[in-house]
């Protein structure tokens, strides 16, 4: 939905969705658990992390190795930058895990609210990650 768009309906007393105010929403400050992501399978444990800080930090765990990035966000646009990590062995399918991840990452161009707190961050090929805040 366009901000006009919104306008025209606030004006004219209809409701919408909530999801409006959620790309304004400040990422910083909150921790985000990974439930689904493309490409495959998802362990469970140990969970896939994001956590997004001031001054537009992101870290986390892809649930191998922790990772920290560089992130812009402007409205619904979001990419990642300067993706850096550890390198610790892990059982194969979390380091295969790991791989989608960090591809997936670098494939960030916007994130979508879908209502009750749940983050889409998506590509050009759709969803990539899904995402729930962590308590």
């Amino acid at each position: 939905m366009t901000p006009a768009l919104a306008r025209l309906i606030l004006a004219a007393g209809l409701s919408f969705s909530a999801t409006l105010s959620v790309p304004a929403q400040d990422l910083s400050g909150q921790s985000w658990l990974v439930v689904s992501m493309a490409g495959g399978e998802l362990a469970l444990q140990p969970p896939a992390t994001f956590q997004f800080e001031a001054g537009g930090r992101v870290s986390g765990s892809t649930g191998c190795n922790r990772f920290m990035a560089s992130y812009v966000r402007e409205g619904e646009r979001l990419r990642f930058t300067q993706a850096a990590g550890t390198r610790m062995a892990c059982p194969a399918g979390l380091m295969a895990q790991e791989q989608r991840f960090l591809s997936a990452l670098g494939e960030v161009t916007r994130v979508e609210p879908v209502g009750q707190g749940v983050l889409i961050l998506a590509g050009e090929r759709g969803e990539l990650f899904r995402l729930v805040p962590l308590r």
